[in-house]
């Protein structure tokens, strides 16, 4: 798992606008499909535990809340980045008062690559 601070980041002035390059990510494997989901957890929900037997996923976190990787508990915050590798167990909970919300990216997308963890 990688967790990047966009707010330690420098942009970088560009010809009419600014850039701030979060991640540079080499990928493991071939990639065939990308999936994009806008997720929401409500106050104090929770996606249950899994992993994914391939897919890398990728997080951009729009509100804070609460990330497990392989048992250890990270706070994310907005505009922070995070990279889930293929079989590292995770999982995400809202905070107590705050509908957590997020942009994930899953590569490959597939939709027989999850696997639930008790």
């Amino acid at each position: 798992m990688k967790l990047v601070r966009s707010k330690t980041k420098k942009p970088e002035q560009r010809k009419g606008y600014t850039r701030t390059t979060l991640i540079h990510h080499p990928l493991k494997t071939s990639i065939d499909s990308l999936g994009t989901f806008l997720v929401e957890i409500p106050v104090s929900g929770k996606v249950d535990p899994h992993y994914h037997e391939k897919a890398t996923e990728f997080y951009y976190i729009l509100r804070p809340g609460m990330l497990i990787v392989n048992g250890e508990e990270f706070e994310v915050e907005e505009g922070d980045v995070v990279i889930i590798e293929p079989k590292e167990v995770h999982w995400v909970k809202a905070k107590k008062d705050e509908v957590m919300r997020l942009v994930a990216i899953k590569l490959p997308n597939t939709t027989d690559d999850r696997i639930s963890v008790d």
